[in-house]
């Protein structure tokens, strides 16, 4: 699919930028070390949010998975496996690494006003499904 669109791999790597520039200007301004997330305990995460969003816990829950799952392909995974055409190898990674989720591909949308925040658009595939999920800053939904 990024073979088809050229500004596939432009908006991953906007992303990943994105990310790794957020993790390092937040731990220089608490004058620590680098940030890495943790393992997301997903039962403890639900609880929580349950007390807050009792109707809306998956929805608020997906984004955090998704966050996690781009963090650690964007850190962990094998650059052979990010290389257009190879979505069957970055799912067998990702499902070996216990992650659900695989990105598909990430597009820089039009800014509507000079004030908007830049952000991507990731469209997702549940690594042993085909089921599609699409997030972007505001959030995210599985179809």
């Amino acid at each position: 699919r990024a073979a088809k669109e050229p500004s596939c791999l432009a908006g991953f790597d906007a992303v990943v930028r994105q990310y790794f520039g957020r993790c390092r200007s937040l731990a220089a301004a608490n004058g620590q070390g680098a940030f890495a997330w943790g393992e997301l305990d997903e039962v403890a995460a639900s609880t929580l949010l349950h007390q807050v969003y009792p109707r809306a816990v998956r929805a608020k829950l997906l984004p955090l998975i998704l966050e996690r799952t781009l963090r650690r392909i964007a850190a962990e995974c094998p650059a052979a496996a990010l290389r257009p055409g190879r979505i069957g190898e970055l799912r067998r990674w990702a499902v070996a690494n216990g992650l659900r989720y695989v990105p598909i591909s990430a597009k820089l949308p039009k800014l509507r006003r000079a004030s908007a925040v830049p952000h991507a658009v990731i469209e997702w595939r549940k690594a042993q499904e085909t089921a599609v999920a699409t997030a972007r800053s505001s959030g995210a939904t599985v179809r």
